[in-house]
């Protein structure tokens, strides 16, 4: 007979400064049933990366985190979790990450993928690597909720539409369209 012995933590506390963050721990978590939500990054377009929700956790497994910001969480800490693929986020819980001086890595800031200057990603942070970007990608790209179960509210803001600019369907604006359906100064435009 072989005893186990687990960490002596049964939950981690989060408290994210801003209400979109990402973390990597060296604990294995259970996201289920709590207010904060834990996502991995699964693809990347030009203008988007989708996020996928995890439960489950892997220790060192990067992620993107959204609850409330200055709000701590009691994540609690479990003895294993199944491995997740096709996560496309990096980084460790205990060693940073060096930019590289053409700016290798995009970063998390104020909601957003944006490329990282030269210098130092923290350790416990997530960051993508320019290498699994679309050549091409906006210098921003917006985050795209894979499993989005609901819409809490709806602001109606006017918004100026400039000559001959085109936006998606979804009213994001496109630098680089290509084939397909797009809104210019309010009118449906195909583009074949």
């Amino acid at each position: 007979e072989i005893a186990f012995t687990f960490p002596a933590v049964t939950s981690v506390a989060i408290t994210p400064a801003k209400a979109l963050t990402t973390y990597v721990t060296t604990n294995v978590l259970d996201f289920t049933g709590l207010d904060i939500k834990a996502y991995t990054v699964t693809a990347t377009k030009a203008t988007s990366v989708t996020l996928t929700e995890v439960t489950k956790v892997p220790a060192c497994t990067p992620l993107v985190l959204q609850g409330t910001a200055s709000t701590t969480y009691n994540v609690p800490v479990i003895a294993s979790a199944d491995a997740i693929s096709g996560n496309l986020l990096k980084g460790s819980a205990t060693e940073s990450y060096t930019v590289a001086a053409d700016g290798d890595a995009y970063v998390l800031s104020d909601g957003e993928f944006h490329p990282a200057q030269a210098g130092t990603i923290a350790a416990g942070k997530a960051y993508l690597l320019k290498a699994d970007i679309p050549e091409g990608a906006r210098e921003f790209m917006a985050l795209d909720f894979d499993d989005v179960t609901g819409i809490s509210s709806i602001k109606n803001d006017a918004v100026k539409a400039e000559d001959n600019t085109y936006y998606d369907l979804n009213g994001r604006r496109v630098l680089y369209p290509t084939k397909g359906l797009y809104i210019i100064n309010g009118k449906k435009v195909v583009i074949k």
